[in-house]
């Protein structure tokens, strides 16, 4: 069994999306295929189910052809993804940097998984507080940001 698609949120999808397949098959900058045909014919279904779309917020800066073409609002069986949060833990786990250039593969990998982790961890434990926030909102029939 295959997912139906794969989606993508990327800032410049508009740009990415053009001339993917050559670039990727006919200008050598990605591993030969050609030797296995089952294996590139795979390859392809899968290029074929990607769709893409520009996140909300980074969307405001496109013209307006791209807006309607690939905002992810405007985007069939998204629901309300919110593409912007894998960009979230960026600037807490900032501070990883320094240290972490300086480290090997195995050393750098378990390092940035901590941070990961802390992260997810905290949101995980912050949610059920938004959670009660909002129901008590819902439940006293007042508009809150929660």
């Amino acid at each position: 069994m295959h997912q139906r698609w794969i989606r993508w949120a990327y800032d410049i999808w508009c740009q990415f999306v053009k001339n993917l397949k050559k670039r990727l098959f006919e200008d050598g900058k990605f591993p030969k295929l050609d030797n296995n045909e089952e294996l590139r014919e795979k390859f392809e279904s899968l290029i074929g189910r990607m769709k893409g779309g520009i996140p909300p917020l980074h969307v405001l800066g496109h013209i307006w052809l791209c807006r309607a073409l690939y905002g992810y609002s405007h985007q069939k069986n998204v629901g309300k993804t919110c593409p912007e949060t894998v960009e979230t833990p960026w600037a807490a786990t900032r501070i990883c940097g320094g240290s972490v250039k300086h480290q090997n593969h195995g050393q750098r990998h378990d390092n940035l998984n901590t941070a990961f982790d802390d992260w997810n961890y905290n949101k995980l434990i912050k949610l059920g507080k938004s959670f009660g926030n909002a129901r008590g909102c819902v439940l006293n029939g007042l508009t809150c940001r929660v």
